[in-house]
């Protein structure tokens, strides 16, 4: 008689952050007099291999101010993933203290257990221990005179 099987520690897979378009080809945007309108949608599915209730995430600029830490609840299951929806940041350069000419980047954390320590400072930025933290940034890289109404 063979010796009864212990059972397996289910592996703790990290979250994963899906860019959607227009922007998930390439994580540097030029924002131009030609393409600028009213605001820059910034927007990511957000996946686990775990089933977590949720995931908890936080946009951060390294031109504005504070970050604010929101949930994505568990929305079913997406082949071996488990999706947990959109998660959306509009920008509109022409507000805020942003510097134009110039560049902005903007951060998207995300924890799989949230976060012990938030702040405007990136390495401040501290998961729950235990979790897995993953990010993705966008640069927007702004030219001279997008905000100005005569053009």
């Amino acid at each position: 008689m063979s010796p009864d099987i212990e059972p397996r520690d289910e592996p703790d897979f990290s979250p994963r952050i899906a860019p959607l378009p227009p922007y998930e080809k390439t994580p540097v945007i030029e924002v131009t007099r030609e393409n600028f309108i009213d605001e820059i949608d910034l927007s990511a599915a957000l996946y686990d291999g775990n089933d977590h209730r949720e995931l908890r995430y936080l946009f951060l600029s390294d031109e504005r101010g504070d970050p604010t830490v929101a949930s994505a609840p568990l929305n079913g299951k997406r082949g071996d993933e488990y999706y947990f929806g959109t998660v959306k940041l509009s920008v509109n350069p022409c507000t805020g203290d942003v510097t134009i000419p110039g560049t902005e980047v903007i951060t998207l954390y995300v924890s799989d257990r949230g976060f012990f320590a938030i702040s405007p400072n990136p390495e401040d930025i501290v998961a729950v221990e235990g979790s897995i933290m993953v990010a993705y940034s966008w640069t927007l890289k702004y030219e001279a005179g997008i905000c100005d109404t005569d053009f």
